[in-house]
């Protein structure tokens, strides 16, 4: 090869190295902004993670603690190092345990989007702690993790529970009252019953009544027999609401039901009526006359309320749902308007009035119910049909063993999988381009998932970024509504002077957050109150404000 030949082959190599100098330098800057991006979203999602006055953890698929802040760590009276690699459920108060392990095995099975709940935990001096959790699941790598914020409501739930101390008195001396005079109204009711009896008697003895003179009497008995009948629903209702029936005995369901059917024998007549059972669960412990009182007023009202275009179908069905036996009712008569629904369960309220009635059974259903610690719910479309579902309360000695084996099971599983995971090898970290985006999802997600609403501010003090819980709170259905807006924007004018100075004092970094019960005013003009929680952090070299703002129903209601 003569020398032009070589030097070209060199210029080649030479231009061939330059690019690949200059493709090494390109990615070298690119690495290099993706750890300034990634040390950034860290440090953004540690100020937000450590700094917030709720309670903060990162829990893994074993529903073991990886992450907590010292909030929490404070708030239950441990060291960060205490909780991490314990359950939340251990510090669980009991009565409330196997409902959150439900919510817990529903996010985690059943992959629904989120669960909160009002929950007491045991600190570690033994007081509780009224708190209010919510819970999301997002992606980590190739793991799924949980995210979970614990506010708490101890203080909310003193207010609420004198609040119901002293509605209980109220109504305590209301039943009494009613009791007394419903008792100290029948004496003279009875008194004028018997007078008018033996004015009858004299007058027809001594005089002739005219027909219209009858007719008077007749009305006026007509009066005191309703008079007598309003008395003695008021005793019932009253009887409700001051007894409880203790007698707890085991109940076959179909045949209690094939004994209130055979008691509204008059009522049913001649008229063809198809009833089915499908009964999973075919006993309850239950109190028996409470339980047929119950069966007894749903389905004479189905009968009484049935359409006359069709023949009378009722079904009846019994289910295990959690810790309650379900007892549905459903029928193919009237049914019930929306409007109407509402309504249902109030006292003496009667919607059709062609129909026998008094108006007080699903009030006393709805009580009865109540008071052995279960609910009802009534679902219903007019001119097709309702279905009322009893949620009664399971017990039981079988249904405690079975919440117990399921922890064991849980507890076994958790053991099994720690030994499997012991044994394998610790996998590489991920490279840090993947470590950046992960970090990133994570934010978003737990920004964007979250129920409690969220934005976040810039210098200007412009809202930069809202999540969908705040957009609906306000009542707008398009983020861009409310961006580049400033919050005091939508603050009721009695609260902007606080949250102004509170604000202020934040951005010149005298104090490092702020909370404040305030209330903002929604797109449709209605007032929204709510709790506020503000802090700053860094991000790439700028100063962001973040807020997260939590509904407050009992503000509301002051």
């Amino acid at each position: 090869m003569d020398s032009i030949g070589k030097i070209t082959q060199l210029e080649n190599l030479n231009n061939t190295l330059k690019e690949e100098i200059k493709s090494l330098r390109s990615k070298i800057e690119k690495q290099v902004v993706i750890e300034k991006e990634y040390k950034e979203s860290q440090e953004r999602y540690r100020a937000i993670f450590e700094q917030s006055k709720f309670g903060n953890k990162i829990i893994n698929s074993h529903r073991k603690i990886i992450e907590v802040n010292k909030t929490l760590a404070g708030m239950l009276g441990y060291l960060k190092d205490e909780l991490e690699g314990s359950k939340i459920l251990e510090y669980a108060h009991p009565e409330h345990r196997n409902q959150w392990m439900q919510l817990q095995d529903n996010l985690w099975k059943k992959k629904i989007p989120s669960f909160q709940i009002d929950a007491k935990l045991i600190k570690k001096n033994g007081s509780p702690l009224w708190c209010h959790v919510t819970s999301i699941l997002f992606e980590d790598g190739n793991s799924t993790l949980g995210y979970t914020i614990i506010e708490d409501i101890t203080e909310r739930k003193e207010i609420e529970a004198k609040l119901e101390k002293h509605t209980t008195a109220i109504n305590n001396e209301l039943d009494s009252f009613i009791y007394t005079a419903s008792h100290d109204l029948k004496a003279p009711i009875v008194n004028i019953e018997g007078l008018m009896k033996a004015l009858i008697n004299n007058l027809t003895t001594n005089f002739l009544i005219d027909e219209q003179s009858k007719k008077i009497f007749s009305l006026i008995g007509v009066s005191i027999e309703k008079f007598k009948s309003t008395i003695a629903h008021v005793v019932e209702i009253s009887k409700v609401e001051k007894e409880k029936d203790d007698t707890v005995e085991l109940v076959f369901i179909d045949k209690l039901i094939d004994e209130v059917y055979e008691v509204l024998g008059p009522l049913i007549g001649e008229s063809p009526i198809t009833l089915n059972k499908d009964l999973e669960i075919g006993e309850i412990r239950f109190p028996r006359e409470t339980l047929k009182r119950i069966f007894y007023n749903l389905l004479s009202n189905a009968i009484k309320y049935s359409f006359n275009e069709r023949n009378p179908k009722i079904t009846i069905t019994s289910q295990r749902q959690n810790n309650f036996i379900v007892i549905e009712v459903k029928d193919n008569g009237l049914g019930i308007s929306e409007n109407h629904q509402l309504k249902l369960f109030t006292m003496f309220k009667r919607f059709y009035t062609g129909v026998e009635g008094t108006g007080i059974g699903l009030y006393i259903t709805k009580r009865i119910v109540e008071n052995a610690g279960g609910r009802i719910e009534v679902e219903s479309k007019l001119n097709e049909g309702s279905i009322f579902r009893i949620f009664l309360p399971e017990n039981s000695e079988k249904a405690n063993l079975r919440s117990e084996n399921i922890g064991l099971k849980e507890e076994i599983s958790d053991l099994i999988n720690y030994q499997v995971a012991y044994e394998k090898k610790v996998e590489e970290y991920l490279k840090i381009e993947q470590q950046h985006k992960q970090s990133q999802v994570r934010f978003k997600t737990i920004f964007q998932k979250s129920l409690l609403g969220k934005k976040i501010l810039g210098r200007d003090l412009n809202i930069q970024n809202v999540n969908d819980a705040f957009v609906a709170m306000l009542g707008y259905s398009d983020k861009n509504d409310i961006l580049n807006r400033k919050i005091l924007e939508f603050a009721h004018s009695d609260y902007i002077k606080d949250w102004q100075h509170l604000q202020s004092k934040l951005w010149k970094e005298e104090i490092y957050s702020f909370s404040l019960d305030t209330c903002l005013v929604k797109k449709d003009g209605t007032m929204f109150c709510c709790h506020v929680n503000s802090i700053l952090f860094e991000d790439e070299g700028r100063k962001l404000g973040y807020t997260i703002i939590n509904e407050r129903k009992i503000l509301e209601e002051k």
